[in-house]
Protein backbone atom coordinates (compact mmCIF):
# COMPACT_ATOMS: atom_id res chain seq x y z
CA UNK A 1 0.00 0.00 0.00
CA UNK A 2 1.62 3.64 -1.02
CA UNK A 3 2.81 4.99 2.25
CA UNK A 4 1.23 8.42 0.69
CA UNK A 5 -2.38 7.41 0.83
CA UNK A 6 -4.18 10.33 2.58
CA UNK A 7 -6.43 7.99 5.09
CA UNK A 8 -3.08 5.73 5.93
CA UNK A 9 -0.74 8.82 6.86
CA UNK A 10 -3.31 10.29 9.44
CA UNK A 11 -4.23 7.16 10.44
CA UNK A 12 -8.57 7.98 9.99
CA UNK A 13 -11.13 6.17 8.61
CA UNK A 14 -12.58 6.48 5.23
CA UNK A 15 -16.12 7.93 6.19
CA UNK A 16 -13.94 10.30 8.90
CA UNK A 17 -15.60 13.36 9.24
CA UNK A 18 -13.40 16.66 9.17
CA UNK A 19 -13.13 17.27 12.67
CA UNK A 20 -11.63 14.21 13.17
CA UNK A 21 -9.39 14.75 10.16
CA UNK A 22 -8.15 17.66 11.49
CA UNK A 23 -7.42 16.31 14.72
CA UNK A 24 -5.52 13.05 13.30
CA UNK A 25 -4.01 16.04 11.20
CA UNK A 26 -2.90 18.14 14.33
CA UNK A 27 -1.51 15.45 16.36
CA UNK A 28 0.55 13.74 13.38
CA UNK A 29 2.31 17.13 12.41
CA UNK A 30 2.90 17.62 16.59
CA UNK A 31 4.11 13.95 16.74
CA UNK A 32 6.73 15.22 14.04
CA UNK A 33 8.00 17.89 15.72
CA UNK A 34 9.03 15.61 18.88
CA UNK A 35 10.39 12.70 17.47
CA UNK A 36 11.74 14.71 14.48
CA UNK A 37 14.23 17.70 14.28
CA UNK A 38 13.64 20.47 12.05
CA UNK A 39 16.97 20.79 10.75
CA UNK A 40 16.38 16.56 9.76
CA UNK A 41 16.12 16.71 5.72
CA UNK A 42 13.51 14.27 6.00
CA UNK A 43 11.59 16.46 8.29
CA UNK A 44 10.59 19.13 5.45
CA UNK A 45 8.77 16.10 3.21
CA UNK A 46 7.37 14.33 6.24
CA UNK A 47 5.43 17.51 6.81
CA UNK A 48 4.83 18.33 3.46
CA UNK A 49 2.92 14.57 3.08
CA UNK A 50 0.82 15.86 6.25
CA UNK A 51 -0.32 18.91 5.12
CA UNK A 52 -0.77 17.08 1.51
CA UNK A 53 -3.05 14.64 2.70
CA UNK A 54 -5.41 17.04 4.76
CA UNK A 55 -5.34 18.89 1.92
CA UNK A 56 -7.10 16.51 0.21
CA UNK A 57 -9.54 15.17 2.36
CA UNK A 58 -10.84 18.09 3.60
CA UNK A 59 -11.35 19.23 -0.14
CA UNK A 60 -14.97 17.52 -0.93
CA UNK A 61 -14.14 17.38 -5.09
CA UNK A 62 -10.55 16.09 -4.01
CA UNK A 63 -11.43 13.13 -1.45
CA UNK A 64 -14.19 12.15 -4.52
CA UNK A 65 -11.89 11.25 -6.35
CA UNK A 66 -9.06 9.68 -4.15
CA UNK A 67 -12.07 7.42 -3.16
CA UNK A 68 -12.67 6.44 -6.84
CA UNK A 69 -8.72 5.61 -6.96
CA UNK A 70 -7.95 3.85 -4.33
CA UNK A 71 -5.77 0.91 -5.61
CA UNK A 72 -4.92 -2.47 -3.86
CA UNK A 73 -2.55 -3.47 -0.87
CA UNK A 74 1.48 -4.09 -2.17
CA UNK A 75 3.57 -6.23 -0.58
CA UNK A 76 3.38 -7.70 2.48
CA UNK A 77 0.07 -6.67 4.92
CA UNK A 78 1.61 -4.05 7.78
CA UNK A 79 -0.79 -4.22 11.00
CA UNK A 80 -1.47 -1.02 10.22
CA UNK A 81 -3.21 -2.05 6.56
CA UNK A 82 -5.77 -4.03 8.16
CA UNK A 83 -7.73 -1.67 9.27
CA UNK A 84 -8.02 -0.06 6.12
CA UNK A 85 -8.11 -3.12 3.96
CA UNK A 86 -11.17 -4.01 6.19
CA UNK A 87 -12.55 -0.73 5.67
CA UNK A 88 -12.83 -0.71 1.55
CA UNK A 89 -14.08 -4.61 1.53
CA UNK A 90 -17.19 -2.91 3.44
CA UNK A 91 -16.82 0.11 1.16
CA UNK A 92 -16.88 -1.64 -1.67
CA UNK A 93 -19.35 -4.28 -0.42
CA UNK A 94 -21.88 -1.84 0.20
CA UNK A 95 -21.51 -0.03 -3.32
CA UNK A 96 -22.10 -3.19 -5.28
CA UNK A 97 -25.13 -4.51 -3.40
CA UNK A 98 -28.30 -2.91 -4.34
CA UNK A 99 -31.12 -3.28 -1.17
CA UNK A 100 -30.09 -3.73 2.26
CA UNK A 101 -29.10 -6.67 4.01
CA UNK A 102 -28.62 -7.54 7.45
CA UNK A 103 -24.76 -8.36 6.42
CA UNK A 104 -24.14 -4.97 6.45
CA UNK A 105 -25.21 -4.76 10.08
CA UNK A 106 -22.26 -7.49 11.01
CA UNK A 107 -20.13 -5.95 8.43
CA UNK A 108 -20.47 -2.28 10.07
CA UNK A 109 -20.46 -4.39 13.81
CA UNK A 110 -17.29 -6.67 12.48
CA UNK A 111 -13.67 -5.42 13.81
CA UNK A 112 -10.50 -6.28 11.67
CA UNK A 113 -8.10 -7.88 14.06
CA UNK A 114 -5.05 -9.03 11.89
CA UNK A 115 -3.49 -10.84 9.32
CA UNK A 116 -2.04 -14.32 9.82
CA UNK A 117 0.15 -15.84 7.64
CA UNK A 118 -0.34 -12.62 5.16
CA UNK A 119 -2.93 -13.99 3.42
CA UNK A 120 -6.11 -14.90 5.92
CA UNK A 121 -7.76 -11.72 7.72
CA UNK A 122 -9.22 -12.64 11.23
CA UNK A 123 -12.36 -10.67 11.69
CA UNK A 124 -13.61 -10.43 15.44
CA UNK A 125 -17.40 -9.44 16.62
CA UNK A 126 -18.11 -8.71 19.94
CA UNK A 127 -19.94 -11.85 21.17
CA UNK A 128 -23.02 -9.58 21.99
CA UNK A 129 -23.64 -9.46 18.55
CA UNK A 130 -22.68 -13.01 18.08
CA UNK A 131 -25.94 -13.72 16.19
CA UNK A 132 -24.44 -11.63 13.03
CA UNK A 133 -21.58 -13.56 12.50
CA UNK A 134 -24.08 -16.11 10.43
CA UNK A 135 -24.25 -13.39 7.86
CA UNK A 136 -20.86 -13.29 7.34
CA UNK A 137 -19.95 -16.94 7.09
CA UNK A 138 -23.12 -17.83 4.70
CA UNK A 139 -21.75 -19.39 1.96
CA UNK A 140 -23.10 -16.74 -0.64
CA UNK A 141 -21.45 -13.60 1.39
CA UNK A 142 -18.53 -15.72 2.44
CA UNK A 143 -17.74 -15.80 -1.35
CA UNK A 144 -18.69 -12.34 -1.72
CA UNK A 145 -16.82 -10.80 0.83
CA UNK A 146 -13.90 -13.10 0.25
CA UNK A 147 -13.71 -12.04 -3.80
CA UNK A 148 -14.09 -8.37 -2.54
CA UNK A 149 -10.97 -8.66 -0.17
CA UNK A 150 -8.86 -10.31 -2.57
CA UNK A 151 -9.28 -8.10 -5.27
CA UNK A 152 -8.20 -5.03 -2.42
CA UNK A 153 -5.40 -6.95 -1.51
CA UNK A 154 -4.58 -7.62 -4.85
CA UNK A 155 -4.12 -11.36 -4.07
CA UNK A 156 -5.99 -15.09 -2.84
CA UNK A 157 -7.25 -13.74 0.76
CA UNK A 158 -9.44 -16.01 3.05
CA UNK A 159 -11.02 -14.30 6.73
CA UNK A 160 -12.28 -15.67 9.73
CA UNK A 161 -14.26 -14.75 12.23
CA UNK A 162 -14.23 -15.17 15.47
CA UNK A 163 -16.14 -14.04 19.23
CA UNK A 164 -13.15 -11.69 19.96
CA UNK A 165 -12.67 -7.83 20.28
CA UNK A 166 -9.48 -7.30 20.67
CA UNK A 167 -6.00 -8.75 19.85
CA UNK A 168 -5.36 -10.10 22.86
CA UNK A 169 -9.72 -12.02 23.14
CA UNK A 170 -8.28 -13.74 19.96
CA UNK A 171 -4.18 -14.61 21.22
CA UNK A 172 -5.99 -16.44 23.64
CA UNK A 173 -8.33 -18.39 21.31
CA UNK A 174 -5.41 -18.89 18.98
CA UNK A 175 -2.84 -19.91 21.54
CA UNK A 176 -5.78 -22.87 22.68
CA UNK A 177 -6.54 -24.37 19.49
CA UNK A 178 -2.59 -24.49 19.08
CA UNK A 179 -2.70 -26.52 22.41
CA UNK A 180 -5.45 -28.59 21.28
CA UNK A 181 -3.75 -29.35 18.06
CA UNK A 182 -0.03 -29.96 19.77
CA UNK A 183 -1.97 -32.93 22.01
CA UNK A 184 -0.59 -36.75 20.76
CA UNK A 185 -3.54 -38.11 18.29
CA UNK A 186 -3.39 -41.23 20.32
CA UNK A 187 -4.48 -39.26 23.83
CA UNK A 188 -7.92 -38.45 24.09
CA UNK A 189 -8.37 -35.25 25.73
CA UNK A 190 -11.28 -35.21 28.75
CA UNK A 191 -13.85 -33.40 28.60
CA UNK A 192 -13.63 -29.74 30.26
CA UNK A 193 -17.17 -29.90 31.51
CA UNK A 194 -19.88 -32.00 31.74
CA UNK A 195 -22.89 -31.44 28.81
CA UNK A 196 -24.50 -28.53 29.25
CA UNK A 197 -27.77 -30.34 29.92
CA UNK A 198 -26.03 -32.22 33.05
CA UNK A 199 -24.28 -28.79 34.60
CA UNK A 200 -26.62 -27.89 36.29
CA UNK A 201 -27.23 -32.05 38.17
CA UNK A 202 -23.91 -31.31 40.63
CA UNK A 203 -25.39 -28.28 42.06
CA UNK A 204 -28.33 -28.78 43.82
CA UNK A 205 -26.34 -30.94 46.43
CA UNK A 206 -23.74 -29.13 48.75
CA UNK A 207 -20.26 -28.82 47.74
CA UNK A 208 -18.63 -31.54 49.30
CA UNK A 209 -15.72 -31.11 52.09
CA UNK A 210 -12.07 -30.85 50.65
CA UNK A 211 -10.47 -33.53 52.60
CA UNK A 212 -9.73 -36.22 50.88
CA UNK A 213 -9.05 -37.13 47.25
CA UNK A 214 -12.53 -38.63 46.66
CA UNK A 215 -14.24 -35.81 48.25
CA UNK A 216 -12.74 -33.40 45.62
CA UNK A 217 -14.90 -32.08 43.07
CA UNK A 218 -14.49 -33.22 39.56
CA UNK A 219 -12.62 -30.35 37.65
CA UNK A 220 -14.56 -29.61 34.97
CA UNK A 221 -14.43 -33.45 34.32
CA UNK A 222 -11.25 -33.30 33.82
CA UNK A 223 -9.87 -36.45 36.46
CA UNK A 224 -12.65 -39.08 36.00
CA UNK A 225 -11.00 -41.08 38.63
CA UNK A 226 -10.18 -40.99 41.73
CA UNK A 227 -7.11 -43.01 42.25
CA UNK A 228 -3.78 -43.77 40.24
CA UNK A 229 -4.91 -47.50 39.87
CA UNK A 230 -7.42 -46.33 37.46
CA UNK A 231 -5.52 -44.06 35.52
CA UNK A 232 -4.23 -44.99 32.25
CA UNK A 233 -1.65 -47.67 31.89
CA UNK A 234 1.47 -45.11 30.99
CA UNK A 235 0.49 -42.58 33.53
CA UNK A 236 0.09 -45.20 36.28
CA UNK A 237 3.78 -46.89 35.37
CA UNK A 238 5.61 -43.47 35.86
CA UNK A 239 3.46 -42.21 38.92
CA UNK A 240 2.23 -45.48 40.58
CA UNK A 241 1.11 -44.19 43.93
CA UNK A 242 -0.46 -40.71 42.90
CA UNK A 243 -3.89 -40.01 43.92
CA UNK A 244 -6.49 -37.44 42.34
CA UNK A 245 -5.17 -35.07 45.23
CA UNK A 246 -1.59 -34.67 43.90
CA UNK A 247 -2.47 -34.73 40.97
CA UNK A 248 -4.91 -31.65 41.20
CA UNK A 249 -2.29 -30.22 43.02
CA UNK A 250 0.32 -30.34 40.23
CA UNK A 251 -1.75 -28.43 37.96
CA UNK A 252 -1.43 -24.31 38.57
CA UNK A 253 -4.30 -22.95 39.51
CA UNK A 254 -3.50 -20.30 36.69
CA UNK A 255 -3.68 -23.33 34.41
CA UNK A 256 -6.91 -24.14 35.60
CA UNK A 257 -8.98 -20.84 35.14
CA UNK A 258 -7.46 -20.55 31.74
CA UNK A 259 -9.50 -23.93 30.72
CA UNK A 260 -12.63 -22.36 32.38
CA UNK A 261 -11.82 -19.37 29.95
CA UNK A 262 -11.25 -21.47 26.83
CA UNK A 263 -14.58 -23.87 28.17
CA UNK A 264 -16.84 -20.65 28.34
CA UNK A 265 -16.00 -19.58 24.70
CA UNK A 266 -16.81 -23.32 23.77
CA UNK A 267 -19.75 -23.60 24.91
CA UNK A 268 -20.92 -20.20 23.49
CA UNK A 269 -19.62 -21.50 20.17
CA UNK A 270 -21.45 -24.77 20.62
CA UNK A 271 -24.63 -23.28 21.39
CA UNK A 272 -27.28 -22.68 18.90
CA UNK A 273 -30.30 -19.81 18.52
CA UNK A 274 -28.73 -17.53 20.74
CA UNK A 275 -30.79 -14.82 20.27
CA UNK A 276 -33.42 -16.28 21.92
CA UNK A 277 -33.42 -14.94 25.63
CA UNK A 278 -34.34 -18.50 27.31
CA UNK A 279 -31.14 -19.86 25.00
CA UNK A 280 -28.63 -17.36 26.89
CA UNK A 281 -30.74 -17.77 29.94
CA UNK A 282 -29.41 -21.43 29.77
CA UNK A 283 -26.02 -20.68 28.40
CA UNK A 284 -25.99 -18.31 31.56
CA UNK A 285 -26.95 -21.29 33.84
CA UNK A 286 -24.61 -24.04 32.28
CA UNK A 287 -21.75 -20.88 32.38
CA UNK A 288 -22.11 -20.20 36.16
CA UNK A 289 -22.45 -24.27 36.98
CA UNK A 290 -19.31 -24.41 35.49
CA UNK A 291 -17.21 -21.70 37.32
CA UNK A 292 -18.63 -22.75 40.38
CA UNK A 293 -17.32 -26.54 40.37
CA UNK A 294 -13.80 -25.14 39.34
CA UNK A 295 -14.16 -22.54 42.38
CA UNK A 296 -14.72 -25.71 44.87
CA UNK A 297 -11.67 -27.44 43.36
CA UNK A 298 -9.73 -24.48 43.56
CA UNK A 299 -10.24 -23.86 47.38
CA UNK A 300 -9.91 -27.36 48.03
CA UNK A 301 -6.70 -26.38 47.13
CA UNK A 302 -6.22 -23.92 49.17
CA UNK A 303 -6.05 -21.22 46.26
CA UNK A 304 -5.18 -17.31 47.77
CA UNK A 305 -8.43 -15.37 48.16
CA UNK A 306 -7.01 -12.28 46.09
CA UNK A 307 -5.75 -14.72 43.30
CA UNK A 308 -9.10 -16.51 43.47
CA UNK A 309 -11.21 -13.61 43.17
CA UNK A 310 -8.96 -11.86 40.39
CA UNK A 311 -10.08 -15.20 38.42
CA UNK A 312 -13.30 -15.26 39.20
CA UNK A 313 -14.06 -11.89 38.15
CA UNK A 314 -12.85 -12.18 35.28
CA UNK A 315 -14.75 -15.38 34.61
CA UNK A 316 -17.70 -13.68 35.14
CA UNK A 317 -17.53 -10.60 33.33
CA UNK A 318 -16.65 -13.05 30.34
CA UNK A 319 -20.14 -14.80 30.82
CA UNK A 320 -21.64 -11.13 30.71
CA UNK A 321 -19.55 -10.21 27.57
CA UNK A 322 -20.72 -13.55 25.78
CA UNK A 323 -23.89 -13.35 27.00
CA UNK A 324 -24.85 -9.59 26.73
CA UNK A 325 -25.60 -9.58 30.01
CA UNK A 326 -24.47 -6.73 33.08
CA UNK A 327 -21.55 -8.51 34.76
CA UNK A 328 -23.56 -7.70 38.06
CA UNK A 329 -26.15 -9.05 37.57
CA UNK A 330 -23.92 -12.07 36.38
CA UNK A 331 -22.49 -11.69 39.83
CA UNK A 332 -25.73 -12.29 41.40
CA UNK A 333 -26.88 -15.17 39.74
CA UNK A 334 -23.32 -16.92 40.69
CA UNK A 335 -23.61 -16.69 44.03
CA UNK A 336 -27.49 -17.49 44.33
CA UNK A 337 -26.88 -20.39 42.20
CA UNK A 338 -23.36 -21.13 44.08
CA UNK A 339 -25.03 -20.38 47.59
CA UNK A 340 -27.71 -23.36 46.56
CA UNK A 341 -25.01 -25.63 46.14
CA UNK A 342 -23.59 -25.34 49.30
CA UNK A 343 -26.67 -25.52 51.22
CA UNK A 344 -27.64 -21.94 51.36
Amino acid sequence: MSQTNPYQLLGVSLDAPLDEIMSAFRDKVRDLGQTMSVTDPNYSRHRSALYQAVSVLTDPEKRKQLDASLGTVEGPIKPTDVKYIWQMVGKLYFERTDRYTPTFDAMRNSIPLTVESDNLLIVGIDPMHGNLSGYLNSAEQHATIRRILSEVCGRPMEFRVVPAVNLKDWTIMREAEERRNRRPSGVSRPASSPAPSNLLSGMARPAPSPQTASSLPSRTASLPSQTASSLPSQTTSSMPSQTASSLLDAIPAADEWDEVMEGLMRLWSATGSRSFPQVRAKLIMDSLAMIARTEAAARARNMPEDTMQRALGRALDRVGSLTGTDSALIGIEYLRIRDRGNGG
